[in-house]
């Protein structure tokens, strides 16, 4: 790892489809210098673009399990196949 660079994944919303915004489960929140001004949300500032809403976590999508923005009979299948141990 490179000083400065985080080497995990930052579960960000969609990636794929440029959504940058990260997940609830997200290293970047409130992950910035504490000393730096808030989030609109009034809290610590999250590291990146985009900050994450505690006040509108309806923001994520569930059951969208190949993060391509929708959920559909793509992510069903990805399901069962992770259920069934396929790839």
């Amino acid at each position: 790892m490179t000083i400065g660079n985080m080497d995990v994944d930052l579960l960000f919303i969609t990636p794929k489809n440029g959504d940058f915004t990260p997940r609830e489960s997200s290293s970047c929140i409130d992950a910035d210098d504490h000393n730096s001004s808030v989030d609109p949300d009034g809290t610590i500032t999250d590291m990146g673009a985009f900050y994450y809403d505690y006040y509108n976590q309806s923001q994520e999508l569930y059951g969208d399990v190949n993060q391509d923005g929708g959920a559909d009979i793509l992510d069903v299948i990805m399901i069962v196949n992770i259920i069934l141990g396929s790839n």
